[in-house]
């Protein structure tokens, strides 16, 4: 398999136009591209003259933002890359924050031998969704399976989703508002299509996007371990909870 590679300089560049006069910049960069930090930077400092602070922590979602620590140290912008805003929450950032868009740049892999085995998987009637990363890749993927026999279909979540088909770890309202039997998967890892499964009791297949591979989302494992941990917490006599600090969280 080809090197996995994404496409991030457009959107650093439309976002530097926006910016320009701004003296600190802070910028999160996802786990994925953390090895091409110092270029990112690199770029931002000659587009716009500024002093760019990389924030270190992992960030995981745009509701991990870092506006509120970049505040404080004097930052007065902040660009987050790899995921889209939630759209009611613009009014509540510290600093004004641009996100800019990570797009996987490889081909759809989507053989007939993936087909043959989500015909196995799920039903006819299917609902496509996917992470913000392979977006683009939501229409093609459609066409093909309606070739093939599927119903495929797409529609928008709730407020804190920006594109139709989009997951996020938290909200898989993407999936649930279909009138389907069934959902395909487009990416990576089994946080996001476990959410679905989960939250539909319907079946889920999984199309790794760089090489074609089928997967099943199986939240039975996931069950097992919470229900052990949970057994295990009927012993407890003394609890901590504890309270996250990212945005939309705190109830």
């Amino acid at each position: 398999m080809s090197e996995v590679t994404f496409d991030w300089k457009p959107g650093i560049e439309e976002v530097c136009l926006k910016i320009k006069g701004k003296e600190r910049i802070g910028i999160q960069v996802p786990e994925g591209l953390k090895t091409k930090s110092h270029e990112i930077v690199t770029l931002i400092t000659k587009l716009t003259g500024a002093k760019v602070v990389l924030w270190g922590e992992p960030t995981y979602g745009a509701c991990d933002l870092a506006d509120r620590p970049l505040e404080e140290i004097g930052a007065d912008a902040l660009i987050h890359m790899g995921h889209l805003p939630m759209p009611y929450h613009s009014e509540f950032y510290a600093i004004p924050t641009f996100f800019v868009p990570v797009r996987h740049t490889g081909k759809l892999s989507l053989s007939k031998k993936a087909i043959t085995e989500l015909k196995e998987i799920l039903p006819n009637k299917i609902g496509i969704v996917t992470t913000a990363q392979h977006l683009h890749m939501i229409d093609l993927a459609g066409k093909i399976l309606d070739d093939e026999g599927f119903d495929t279909s797409v529609t928008t979540g709730g407020p804190r989703l920006a594109a139709a088909g989009q997951l996020l770890g938290c909200n898989s309202s993407a999936a649930r508002k279909l009138n389907v039997d069934g959902y395909l998967y487009i990416g990576t890892g089994l946080f996001h299509p476990l959410t679905v499964a989960l939250s539909s009791g319907k079946p889920v297949a999984c199309l790794e996007p760089h090489n074609g591979d089928i997967t099943v989302a199986d939240p039975e494992p996931f069950l097992k371990q919470r229900y052990a941990a949970m057994t295990m917490a009927q012993k407890a006599k003394r609890w901590a909870v504890l309270f996250p600090t990212k945005l939309d969280k705190k109830e």
